[in-house]
């Protein structure tokens, strides 16, 4: 993969927060100086002053540069020198998102090109147009450039970006520094209004769950739901929520494989989602790596797994025994490692949730495991105002009574607009 000669305009970004920031942007930007054509011109930004989006707590400022070149190789070999910067200027890679770095060195893009060759490159970067840490000093050397894939100049995607969390994998990344530092809350919404509602409530996250299925479709469960029910669902619930992470369920037999997986992903993203859910752990790590590199956040599920009720006979709380309990926390820490920024702990007992709280490095959301088991808790808004009263999970106190106050008000009305036959004349 990627045996392409460039000959074209490179975009590099460069991106520092530890040791002595300025001298490693310079030292940066002298390599790959020496590694541009001599006879086109070597383009730099100032340097930029951002502060740090998902770190550690207590994690230095960044400074921020973006340099154009001419590059006369592959882009292969590109990525290779720029892999090599980092590792001479002492960058190590732990493997954990958002770490502080010495040295960030990134193909922004190359020319024309479209590469997509997760997780090693993608071409131009699936995130540049939504980071203003990229857009401000690209903005100083290339303004007007438009980027692949993108209708709009650098200028005008700046001036659209209110905050450096405008990039959803960087808003994500918050959520996954919340664990052990505050409590996270999730509820659902399938509709403009109920998501508009949720939202300026202040909840942190807004979860289109496939659960509309049975709470809003009628059917027996969410093994019917179907891609498109989600995407209406989504396209609907995004357009009133502007604060909270907005996440979209992948139903049952979109993410079979990993090309689906991402695939299906897009699909939610495009229609509006911040970020999506899928069931399963361990098994399910490979598709959530694949699709985070994407450029897409994931929330990971565990524990009772409604997609499997035909399979497995019915809801059947896990964790049960000690190696139930055992394989939950492999499955958590293997979702947290593939990249999920949360993950949903479902119908799992109460000591098992607390175990798999202790392991996760990432917070864990509960839902009929127990009060005060997990990092956050989730609630499906339906059961919460008593909109559905047909069926209330026994771990859910209602605190309103919709359904009734609706069936009054909807008789109040029957009455008072009632009229005798006949008493209306000509």
């Amino acid at each position: 993969m990627m045996p392409f000669l460039l000959m074209k305009r490179a975009g590099i970004a460069l991106g520092s927060n530890m040791g002595d920031k300025n001298s490693l942007m310079v030292q940066a930007r002298d390599h790959l100086l020496k590694m541009s054509l001599s006879d086109d011109p070597f383009l730099q930004s100032s340097l930029y002053a951002t502060s740090p989006q998902g770190c550690p707590h207590g994690a230095d400022d960044y400074l921020n540069a973006v340099v154009e070149f001419t590059w006369p190789g592959t882009v292969e070999e590109l990525l290779v020198h720029c892999q090599g910067i980092e590792r001479a200027l002492g960058r190590i890679r732990s493997g954990i998102r958002c770490e502080p770095r010495t040295a960030d060195v990134d193909i922004i893009y190359a020319g024309d090109m479209v590469v997509n060759d997760p997780p090693r490159l993608i071409l131009p970067h699936p995130r540049a147009h939504l980071r203003k840490f990229v857009l401000k000093p690209l903005s100083d050397i290339r303004p007007d450039l438009i980027l692949p894939r993108q209708s709009k100049t650098v200028s005008c995607l700046l001036a659209e970006l209110d905050t450096d969390e405008a990039d959803p994998l960087l808003v994500s990344e918050r959520f996954r520094a919340c664990k052990n530092r505050r409590h996270v809350t999730l509820v659902t919404a399938y509709d403009y209004p109920t998501g508009r509602l949720l939202d300026e409530a202040g909840v942190d996250i807004v979860l289109v769950g496939d659960s509309v299925g049975m709470v809003l479709l009628g059917f027996p469960d969410t093994t019917h739901v179907t891609l498109n029910h989600m995407i209406h669902h989504v396209e609907a619930t995004a357009r009133g929520v502007k604060n909270a992470l907005l996440v979209g369920d992948m139903p049952i037999h979109t993410y079979d494989t990993v090309e689906q997986a991402v695939q299906s992903a897009r699909r939610l993203f495009q229609a509006g989602a911040d970020a999506v859910k899928l069931e399963g752990g361990a098994a399910q790590a490979e598709k959530i790596r694949a699709i985070v590199d994407a450029g897409i956040p994931v929330v990971g599920h565990i524990g009772l797994l409604p997609q499997k009720v035909l399979e497995e006979g019915g809801y059947k709380i896990k964790g049960k025994s000690s190696v139930e309990k055992e394989a939950l926390v492999k499955d958590v820490e293997a979702v947290a490692e593939a990249g999920a920024c949360a993950v949903v702990v479902e119908g799992v007992t109460p000591h098992a949730a607390r175990q798999i709280t202790v392991h996760s490095p990432i917070p864990t959301l509960g839902i009929g495991s127990g009060a005060h088991t997990c990092d956050g808790d989730v609630v499906v808004i339906h059961d919460l105002v008593g909109a559905f009263p047909w069926f209330v999970p026994a771990f859910v106190k209602p605190r309103a009574d919709v359904a009734g106050s609706m069936t009054a008000a909807v008789r109040e009305w029957m009455k008072d607009s009632y009229t005798e036959p006949g008493s209306i004349s000509s």
